[in-house]
C-alpha cells in the first residue's frame, strides 16, 4: 500500500495525463477533485483547486513540488530526481 496520494484535477485533460503517468508507475494513489471526501478535502489549501496536491504522511506538497515529488516516486525517479532538485532551486 502507498503512503502518498495525489490530488488534482480530474476535469482537466493535462492534469488527469500527468496524474495517470504518475500512477502507472509507482504506487502513488490517485484522487480527483470530483472524488474528494471531506476528510482529505481538510488537509489542502482553502485554494486547493488551484494546483495539484500530494500528501505524503503529515507533508502536503502543492502545486509544482507535488508533482516534482510524484515524479521523483516514479519508476523513473533515480533520472528525474536531478532534475526535480534542480528545479527546487
Amino acid at each position: 500500500m502507498t503512503d502518498a496520494t495525489l490530488i488534482y484535477d480530474d476535469a482537466c485533460g493535462f492534469c488527469t495525463w500527468a496524474a495517470e503517468f504518475v500512477a502507472e508507475r509507482s504506487d502513488v494513489e490517485l484522487i480527483g477533485f470530483s472524488d474528494l471526501d471531506e476528510r482529505t478535502r481538510e488537509r489542502l489549501p482553502a485554494d486547493y483547486e488551484n494546483c495539484a496536491h500530494l500528501i505524503v504522511g503529515d507533508a502536503v506538497y502543492s502545486c509544482g513540488a507535488a508533482m516534482e515529488q510524484g515524479f521523483v516516486r516514479t519508476d523513473l525517479g533515480d533520472d528525474l530526481a536531478p532534475l526535480a532538485r534542480f528545479l527546487d532551486q
